[in-house]
């Protein structure tokens, strides 16, 4: 697994969290995980 990949929380039901189901939601959850595996490198 590459440490640099995109983190993306698929949910159909949550395109502000999520991608929306398909792939247009914010995905602010992702977002948020990747800006926390950066700081902990």
């Amino acid at each position: 697994m590459n440490e640099d990949n995109t983190i993306k929380f698929y949910s159909e039901n949550d395109s502000y969290w999520g991608d929306g189901g398909n792939g247009q939601g914010k995905n602010r959850l992702g977002k948020l995980l990747m800006k926390i595996r950066t700081e902990l490198k």
